[in-house]
């Protein structure tokens, strides 16, 4: 399964289509055993004048992670990296195709549950075969139907409207032995909505901005 991230910001003019376009893809109903789209807010536009409050300067390190580790300098937004790799969207649909047709070397399966103001998630991960390479593993959990009117920055008098957007991100969790699980509990938000939510996991060497597998669940 091919994971699709977009690096964006609600303080960058150059974004919203980028926005929109993910957008598409969740009206599209895209099947997530091909393709799984997250959208990471990165927080080095909020000087401009508007604090993007979807923004985490986690995302920002993971988009400057990635970037390094496939040995390039270009950290931009809007920016979609495809299984790690930086795209253009025009090559979107034969990348996806490549990696769908690779063999999955590992599994990875999520469960949730909310129990009063808790979420709580169980993550199980195999290898079929076994490396000697470490493997990490992240969760994201994320939200569609999000919106802002934008008052300030490159995008004043702008009302944007997102998809995807990653509100939390766990991990890494790593593998021994070729296995790993975990258990984890986070609070439920009050801007939460339940129809709108699901989870992200997905798997990649320490070493490298490879994504090897994803999976997707979809509250309910």
């Amino acid at each position: 399964v091919a994971l699709l991230e977009l690096y964006t910001s609600e303080g960058c003019s150059s974004c919203p289509p980028a926005d929109r376009f993910v957008s598409k893809l969740k009206q599209a109903d895209i099947d997530d055993r091909t393709l799984i789209p997250l959208a990471f807010h990165v927080t080095y536009w909020d000087y401009i004048g508007w604090q993007d409050r979807f923004a985490d300067k986690r995302y920002d390190s993971r988009q400057y992670q990635q970037v390094a580790k496939s040995g390039s300098r270009s950290v931009y937004t809007p920016q979609f990296m495809l299984n790690g790799e930086s795209i253009r969207i025009s090559q979107l649909n034969s990348k996806t195709n490549q990696i769908n047709q690779q063999s999955a070397n590992h599994r990875l399966s999520l469960e949730a549950s909310i129990e009063g103001e808790q979420l709580k998630v169980k993550l199980a991960a195999s290898q079929a075969s076994s490396t000697e390479t470490d493997h990490l593993i992240y969760v994201a959990i994320y939200q569609h139907g999000l919106s802002s009117s934008v008052d300030a920055g490159e995008n004043h008098g702008r009302h944007l409207n997102h998809d995807y957007v990653v509100r939390e991100l766990h991990g890494p969790y790593g593998m021994v032995n070729k296995e790993a699980k975990a258990d984890i509990v986070t609070q439920w938000q009050s801007d939460w909505n339940i129809a709108d939510m699901g989870m992200v996991a997905f798997i990649q060497p320490a070493q490298s901005n490879e994504v090897l597998q994803a999976v997707n669940l979809k509250f309910e």
